[in-house]
């Protein structure tokens, strides 16, 4: 409901801005910052991370800082969008924002950790849809599967010697061993 009418109203005023009517510039931050952040989810659900992340960004450099529901209500939108283009939070930052969803999940991209980043994703789930961030955030399994793949492979060369043929290859019992 709340995004069918964001939807409403950033096409309007997107109108206005193209039409050359107004800017962004004219409306206060009080109305262009929550522009900036609903603007930035629907260009989530309509697949344009780049944008997304972009208005975000604005949303949460021109949203004040003491007031911290709004900023920790933009971050757990952001985060997700930079998670899925391989920018990870810090620990310090999702501590600060009590973004603790977020946590586990971080720690299993890093690492590679398929089994904690499946333990996340099911605690967390009711919370991520209900944000609207839940197929982000699966799209995150990629980046675990690539990370565990660098890992083994990275084990597996360290085995080997530097001049043997078989740097190249890995072997399928040590993927299923992990």
């Amino acid at each position: 409901n709340t995004l069918r009418q964001a939807t409403l109203i950033v096409n309007n005023v997107s109108k206005m801005i193209l039409t050359g009517k107004t800017t962004l510039a004219n409306f206060p931050k009080s109305h262009s910052v929550p522009y900036q952040y609903y603007a930035g989810r629907l260009q989530i659900v309509a697949g344009r991370y780049d944008e997304a992340e972009d208005t975000l960004m604005f949303a949460l450099r021109n949203c004040p800082v003491d007031i911290l529901t709004n900023r920790r209500q933009i971050l757990r939108v952001l985060i997700p969008c930079k998670m899925v283009r391989g920018v990870l939070p810090t620990l310090t930052l999702l501590h600060e924002h009590n973004l603790k969803q977020f946590e586990d999940i971080s720690r299993a991209v890093r690492t590679g950790d398929v089994r904690l980043y499946n333990k996340s994703i099911n605690a967390y789930r009711a919370k991520f849809v209900s944000m609207g961030t839940y197929f982000l955030m699966e799209r995150l399994r990629y980046l675990v599967y690539r990370m565990m793949f660098k890992r083994v492979y990275l084990i597996r060369m360290s085995e080997l010697p530097a001049d043997s043929k078989k740097r190249n290859r890995m072997r399928i019992q040590d993927l299923v061993s992990v």
